[in-house]
């Protein structure tokens, strides 16, 4: 799910709204993952660490702070976005394409086996995006998790934007405003 939309409704009322999109989590960080499914207490004690967390990564600002390619690209992109854009008030969520990554470390699940899970049973991108109502969808995610877009939008084309290639940087048909990039 994408994290935290602002409570005092900056995301709503944005000339722009930017969604960008990366691979998977890098870990669920140091957190008890021995969670009791049907006891509400429970889950909400331990899903509440992990939502702090989160919140304190991005609406802290440590998030534009960290390394990485994913963070590094929306870095670059945000600032000559937001040049292209000066008069316009923009906000950003992120999201990953794949929701539920390796434990203890970056990368696919292994197996395939959690990844059909989450697509048999948590496909609900297509639902955040009819929710969040973007205006502006960037996949940071490569040409290599292109596959695991289409898992999620079907049908999309992929049109190279001059001069690179399509491998490079493309523009997706899933709407007129969604673009993917290497990660």
């Amino acid at each position: 799910m994408p994290f935290y939309i602002d409570k005092e409704n900056e995301w709503q009322n944005a000339d722009i709204r930017v969604m960008i999109f990366g691979q998977e989590t890098n870990d669920w960080g140091d957190f008890n993952t021995d969670i009791d499914l049907t006891d509400g207490a429970s889950i909400h004690k331990h899903i509440k660490p992990i939502l702090d967390y989160d919140d304190k990564f991005y609406n802290g600002g440590e998030c534009w702070s960290y390394g990485g390619q994913f963070w590094n690209g929306f870095s670059k992109f945000r600032t000559m976005f937001e040049e292209k854009f000066s008069n316009k008030k923009i906000k950003y969520i992120w999201n990953n394409i794949v929701k539920i990554g390796k434990s203890g470390e970056k990368g696919f699940p292994p197996g395939y086996i959690i990844y059909e899970t989450e697509r048999k049973h948590f496909s609900v991108i297509k639902d955040e995006l009819q929710i969040i109502k973007p205006n502006v969808v960037l996949f940071l995610t490569g040409p290599n998790y292109d596959g695991v877009v289409t898992d999620n939008f079907r049908q999309l084309k992929y049109t190279a934007l001059s001069p690179f290639s399509a491998r490079e940087l493309s523009k997706v048909r899933l709407s007129e405003t969604a673009q993917r990039i290497y990660h």
